[in-house]
């Protein structure tokens, strides 16, 4: 098992993605999201990829930081359970340090048991904030 961050489009990428998320045949882009500051950290066993977690690079031009957020972590279902969650995490961790990154943040449905228990594991805490939402179109 190899964890490391996708340089260039790979088909199992959107197979996990929509394997994962019940989605019908999109494709991710690496090159258009490399230009939005979103890099996909891969987790990857004999050539496919098994695991991975979106990140988004943030930059807070009034606090002057750089953050990253989590929009996707994801495991296909017959890897799940195995540590590659956490494997993946821990490297997103080195990679935050590396790059001067303030925080990690990302948020998780309140339904997602598991998750919740990995994060907590992981000494991610639950941050004390209000969501507000509006659907456009």
């Amino acid at each position: 098992m190899k964890i490391n961050i996708l340089k260039k489009n790979n088909k199992t990428l959107s197979k996990l993605y929509n394997e994962v998320f019940n989605a019908e045949n999109e494709i991710i882009d690496i090159e258009k999201s490399k230009k939005n500051n979103i890099k996909f950290l891969c987790a990857i066993d004999d050539n496919e990829i098994v695991g991975a977690i979106m990140i988004t690079t943030k930059f807070d031009y009034v606090q002057n930081i750089k953050t990253f957020y989590l929009d996707y972590v994801a495991v296909l279902e017959k890897y799940r359970r195995k540590g590659i969650a956490t494997l993946m995490l821990q490297e997103v961790e080195k990679l935050a340090k590396k790059e001067k990154i303030s925080f990690i943040e990302f948020t998780s449905n309140s339904k997602r048991l598991e998750a919740i228990k990995l994060y907590s594991s992981l000494n991610y805490n639950i941050k004390d904030t209000n969501v507000f939402f509006k659907k456009i179109v």
